[in-house]
Formats: structure tokens, C-alpha cells, sequence
């Protein structure tokens, strides 16, 4: 069953809200397993679940790619969760870190 859109973005606006609250400026959360990485992308895929502070999450799939973006396909597109595998997923944090200084 998949998760509702809606009940997805809650959970991550309220885990940086929460984040904020307690780690006064924290840059990045990691997140790994399958029961929170379904909380928070609803899939079950096994991977690293990347969350900054502001702006786009990053999941690194760890097994089958194309499945994680069918499974979270409308979370992606509506919070800009992006699937990257290997390398990449470092190429990309630190582009997106320099555009924001």
C-alpha cells in the first residue's frame, strides 16, 4: 500500500522541524534501513536516505533503481527527492552546497 503524498511531506516537515528544534544548526541527516527509509520515501528499497537542512533530498538506491522511483514516483516529483546511484550521489551535494553560498 503505498503512503499518501500528503502524509509524506508531513513527515518531513516535521523531522527538520524537529531537527531544528533540537540540533540548532545541523546541515545534513542520513538515513538508512527499510522501516525509516519507507517513513520518509515510501519505498522499501534499500539505500541512503540523504536530508539537508533546506532544499532537495537525495536517496541513494542501493539495489533496484528503476523500482524506488516507481515506488516513490509522486513524493520525487513533489518534494524534488532525487535518485542517484553510486558517486554521484557526493557530485551532487557538494553542487548543490556551492550554489547555495
Amino acid at each position: 500500500m503505498k503512503v499518501p503524498l500528503t502524509e509524506l511531506e508531513d513527515r518531513l516537515n516535521r523531522f527538520r522541524a524537529r531537527m531544528d528544534f533540537s540540533c540548532p544548526g545541523w546541515e545534513i541527516a542520513a538515513i538508512a534501513g527499510k522501516i525509516p527509509l519507507h517513513y520518509f520515501t515510501g519505498t522499501i528499497q534499500d539505500g541512503l536516505l540523504l536530508i539537508p537542512q533546506a532544499g532537495e533530498a537525495v536517496f541513494w538506491v542501493r539495489q533496484i533503481f528503476e523500482r524506488a522511483q516507481a515506488d516513490a514516483k509522486l513524493y520525487a516529483r513533489k518534494h524534488g527527492l532525487v535518485f542517484v546511484e553510486g558517486p554521484e550521489v557526493l557530485e551532487r551535494w557538494e553542487a548543490e552546497k556551492s550554489r547555495k553560498k
